[in-house]
C-alpha cells in the first residue's frame, strides 16, 4: 500500500499543493542524484524533513502525516527500524508496534541527551 501511495502525490491529499514552495526553496524537487538514477519522492519527503523547523505550518503537517503513515507499523519501514532499533529497545522497550505507536514513542524522546543521532 505505501509504495503504491508514495508512487503518486496526488493520493496524499494537499501534500504537493502544500509543500510546493518549500520544495522549490530548498531544492528538494531537483536533489543530484548521480548519473542514470531516477528522481524518487522519497527523496523529496526526505529532504524535507531535513528542513522541518523551517517549513510553512502546512507543509510541516503534511509531512507529519506522511511520518505517521509510513510508520504505522515500524518494522515496515527499514531504514527506521535499522536507525532506531537501539533507541526503540531504550525508549520505548514495553510497547507493542502497530498504529504509530513506535513512531510517536522515538518522537517524544528525541530530545534526550542519550537519544542516538540516526
Amino acid at each position: 500500500m505505501a509504495s503504491i501511495i508514495f508512487s503518486d502525490y496526488h493520493l496524499i491529499q494537499g501534500f504537493y499543493e502544500k509543500c510546493e514552495a518549500d520544495i522549490s526553496a530548498y531544492k528538494c524537487g531537483t536533489i543530484d542524484q548521480g548519473k542514470g538514477e531516477n528522481h524518487q519522492q522519497g527523496k523529496v519527503i526526505n529532504c524535507l524533513q531535513r528542513h522541518a523547523d523551517e517549513l510553512n505550518s502546512d507543509c510541516k503537517h503534511q509531512i507529519l502525516r506522511i511520518a505517521e503513515f509510513s510508520a504505522d507499523d515500524y518494522h515496515q519501514d527499514r531504514a527506521l527500524f535499522f536507525a532506531c532499533r537501539n533507541d526503540r529497545e531504550r525508549f520505548c522497550e514495553k510497547l507493542t508496534s502497530g498504529n504509530g505507536k513506535v513512531y510517536k514513542c522515538l518522537m517524544k524522546h528525541k530530545f534526550e541527551h542519550d537519544m542516538s543521532e540516526a
